[in-house]
This record gives C-alpha cells, structure tokens and sequence, in this order.
C-alpha cells in the first residue's frame, strides 16, 4: 500500500509497502507525480500493468473530431461529405464530453432519437460508423488508452434497395426540365446513358475521354475504370464540348451546384407527370436498361462493382417487363433482341453486318439439299 506525505513546502513522500517486498521510498515536488509513481509501481509489484488515463480523460470528443478532420480526412475521395459529418458531431452535446465518458448506452441513445427524426438508415451508420473511426484512430495511431464506444452499437437496418425507372416520355419531361443551366442537361444524359456517378462525372477531363471510352483514374472502390460511351453519349459530348468553347473538363462545377441544379429540374418535371428521383437514381435507371444488352459480368465491369450483390442493388427491372422478356423468348421476341445486340456490337466494331449476313445466306444457299 501507498502513502503519501507532505515534507514541506513543495516535498512529497511515497512510502510504498507490499507483504514479501523491501519498502520503497521516493520524494516528488508535486502530489500529482508522487501519486503516479505509486500507482506505477504498486502495478508492476502486482504484476498488473499501471494505465495512465489522466490525459484521456482530460481530452474532450471534439478535440479528437478535429484532430481527425486535420490529419485524416484530406486523404480521403469523400472528404467533403466526411467533414459534414464531422460538422455535425461537433454540434451534439457529447462532444463536449471526455473521452472516457461516452460509453456504448450513449450511441445506442443516439441512434434512437435520429431514428425517431426520420434520418435515413444509411445516414445514422455512416455517422456511426465515422465516429467510430475516429475511436480506431486514437486508439491505434495516437496512443489513447480508452475503448470504443461504438464497437457492438447494433447499426440500424438499411432499407430495401431503391427502385428507379424512367420511361422514355418520363425521361423526355426530365431532360426538357433541364434545359437550364445549359451543363445540366449533358450531365443527366450522360449520367442515365453510362451509369457513371455524380463525383466521377464530375471529375472527367477532355484529355481521358477517347472515341468509346472515358478513362477514370480513380473511382470510388479505388480502382481506375474505362466506361465505355454509347452513340448518344459520344454525340452529347460533342455538342457540349462545342458549346462549351473550351476548358480542360466537360463539367467546371461543384457537387453543391450540381445538387441544387438538379433539385430544381426534378420539381418541375415532377409538376410535368415524371416520378421524383435522386441524381443517384439516374445510375439505377442505366443499369436497368444496360442489363438488357450485357451480361452481369459486363454490367459489373461498366459500373465498377466488384460483387453480384452490388450488381443487383442497382438492376431494378419491372415484374412487368421480366415477364415480357420470359413470354417473348417463347415467340421469338427475345431472339430478335439478341440478334439486334449483336447487330449493334458488330456496328461499334466497324463490322458491318449486312456482309456477314449476305455471306451466311449465300453459304446456306449454296450448301446441296439432302436427298429425300
């Protein structure tokens, strides 16, 4: 046991005494060293080691939110979004709290009253799941002896994968809403015709777009990628590029411009007879029509998706329309979809495929008939 004396204006002495071990003596100008040095000590002759958490528990949530933002943030493809988050967490009253003092109860209380206001389920995880990160970090890169509060917070169930279809008349309404400004019109069509995100549309430059690809060195699983254009795409970029008059990208704006843009086309074509969707949704409505032409590898390969099940998410066909494509293979219906497919993959080889076909009915013609 530890005793601590004071001897004198500015003398501390620790008298440490165990059973089966020779006292210890040792002065210390302050109580605060002399109570650490017997805390030290009493835990190596235990055979426990000692855990200072004095500076843990002096260190407040927000400090270890913004020392996040500073150092790991800036590094990341969506740091904009994460430093929203991070805003957002500092606004809360837990963030005035130690370290220490949030515990597991705290999140799950959290998350409840974030469910109660109607937040979406991914935005609740999303700002766990950052918190929690934050908790990784300090534990594992700047030495914080504490725990993480957010390890075993049950997460709240997502919802059912978003179903988004566009008729070619909704689509119409939709892109005739987006006549102004002039930029949003090209980007929503280039959008449902390639499946390309918001960020990496965005991000595109006039120097990695080929004749039938567009080359992106970074997309959001870490990988590049070469979207391939279709007709339609390859013509909305040259007429933009031609009424643009020049500059290194497709597309000079930010996120934030482009979200209110587009907020605003989607209201009046929803007062015109379309459904509301989501700039994201226009990803959903180019898988759909892209499933019909390639394969799930191929659809996999073009949206960047290294799983069936991500593939899936975004593949929303209609009952409706399955069952017109299972009825049309009985009449001959979906044969003549197949062959139009390969028709168009021969055309965006440069084969034309009237020759083919005049040389296989010429071959079938010239092949003898079998005697009866």
């Amino acid at each position: 046991m530890a005793t601590i004396t004071c001897r004198g204006e500015r003398q501390w002495r620790v008298q440490v005494r165990r059973k089966g071990h020779k006292p210890v003596y040792r002065t210390f100008d302050t109580y605060a060293d002399a109570k650490k040095w017997a805390d030290e000590l009493e835990g190596r002759i235990s055979g426990e080691t000692y855990i200072d958490r004095s500076e843990a528990k002096a260190t407040k949530l927000r400090e270890l939110l913004t020392r996040y933002q500073d150092e790991i943030t800036p590094s990341k493809k969506g740091a904009d979004r994460e430093r929203y988050r991070i805003w957002q967490w500092l606004r809360e009253e837990m963030a005035d709290w130690s370290v220490l003092s949030v515990l597991p109860k705290d999140i799950a209380e959290w998350r409840r009253k974030q469910e109660a206001a109607g937040k979406a389920p991914s935005t609740v995880n999303n700002a766990i799941n950052l918190l929690s990160s934050v908790y990784r970090t300090a534990i594992s890169e700047w030495g914080y002896p504490i725990s993480n509060p957010c390890q075993g917070v049950r997460r709240v169930k997502a919802n059912a994968a978003r179903e988004a279809h566009l008729t070619e008349a909704e689509e119409a309404i939709l892109l005739e809403a987006c006549a102004r400004p002039a930029w949003l019109r090209p980007l929503v069509t280039l959008a449902i015709e390639t499946g390309m995100r918001q960020g990496e549309l965005l991000s595109l430059r006039w120097a990695s777009i080929s004749e039938d690809h567009a080359y992106l060195p970074t997309t959001k699983n870490g990988e590049a990628r070469r979207v391939p254009l279709s007709q339609r795409a390859r013509d909305t970029l040259a007429d933009w590029k031609e009424a643009q008059g020049g500059g290194d990208a497709p597309f000079q704006i930010v996120r934030k411009t482009v979200d209110m843009g587009f907020k605003a086309a989607v209201a009046t074509a929803t007062a015109n007879g379309a459904p509301r969707v989501t700039f994201h949704d226009l990803r959903h409505v180019a898988a759909t029509r892209l499933a019909q032409r390639l394969t799930p590898l191929e659809l996999a390969r073009v949206l960047g998706h290294k799983t069936m099940t991500m593939v899936l998410r975004y593949y929303n066909p209609k009952a409706a329309e399955l069952a017109a494509k299972i009825d049309g293979r009985s009449n001959g219906t979906g044969l003549l979809e197949e062959f139009r497919s390969v028709v168009e993959r021969m055309q965006a080889a440069g084969v034309d495929p009237r020759a083919i076909l005049d040389a296989i009915l010429a071959g079938q013609e010239q092949e003898p008939r079998q005697k009866s």
